[in-house]
């Protein structure tokens, strides 16, 4: 890292479940190495992918979150409750050394090309093993890939100083509506077959992913959580952003119209 001016930290165990030892591993302890690394190589900005997950706190209803939501470790989500602590690691350096910055980015759901949880789910779907959590009707927020690289940019470039974003496409859809489309552009299209809320996850826990228009995903058990990225504090884009709802032939050609941008 010596001589770098931004490190981009987006590497993370991404998985809905498995054990703890290994995502803090992966996730809270290979961010602290990052941080003290980029510290000594006398780094200006360190740039962390978070995930709007980070704000997931017991099993309540979540209407409209903002930035200054409080940070979440539930034990139900060992990814959320770790990149949490992560971005609490990369947020107590910033200032800690004099020159050096941090700014935390929380995407929710991430898409666009090669997405290996596309192929796992258009094999799910052709094997006939898909089925949708209560209906599939939870509220969705997305970030394509090529709009998450513009927040990066931007918050290397203009972020304030110890900040964090929620980042998305710019406008809602369902669970349903998203996957049936993403998955037609693989030629499969999932039947309408559904599982009880109650009964999708280990130990009654239930995952729902409901998000705001300008927000980013989070999970609760049995809840609906909506994040806002309105606040003072967001970082949103002055462009027209194509939003999911409107489809290109494939994923892969998936437009991203990103004029101009700015940090309000």
């Amino acid at each position: 890292m010596i001589g770098a001016d931004t490190v981009f930290h987006v590497a993370a165990h991404f998985k809905l479940w498995g054990p703890l030892a290994t995502f803090r591993a992966m996730n809270v302890e290979g961010t602290r190495n990052v941080v003290t690394a980029a510290e000594r190589a006398g780094v200006r900005r360190i740039v962390y992918v978070s995930a709007a997950a980070v704000v997931m706190g017991p099993p309540m209803d979540q209407h409209s979150v903002t930035e200054d939501a409080p940070l979440h470790r539930m034990g139900f989500a060992p990814y959320a409750a770790t990149k949490a602590e992560a971005e609490e690691i990369l947020r107590a350096a910033n200032g800690r050394r004099k020159g050096l910055s941090t700014v935390a980015i929380r995407p929710p759901f991430i898409w666009g090309p090669d997405m290996p949880a596309l192929d796992q789910m258009a094999e799910s779907v052709k094997s006939g093993q898909f089925m949708w959590i209560a209906g599939g009707g939870q509220a969705l927020s997305t970030c394509h890939v090529e709009n998450l690289c513009e927040a990066l940019i931007l918050a290397a470039d203009r972020g304030t100083e110890g900040a964090a974003y929620f980042v998305s496409d710019g406008a809602d859809t369902t669970l349903k509506a998203f996957l049936t489309r993403l998955l037609s552009t693989r030629g499969v299209m999932p039947k309408d077959r559904s599982l009880p809320a109650r009964r999708s996850l280990p130990n009654q826990a239930t995952t729902r992913l409901t998000l705001s228009t300008a927000g980013a995903m989070a999970c609760s058990r049995s809840r609906a959580t909506t994040i806002s990225a309105s606040s003072g504090s967001a970082l949103r884009f002055s462009a027209e952003v194509v939003p999911p709802v409107v489809w290109p032939k494939t994923v892969v050609d998936a437009p991203t119209v990103l004029r101009t941008a700015s940090v309000a």
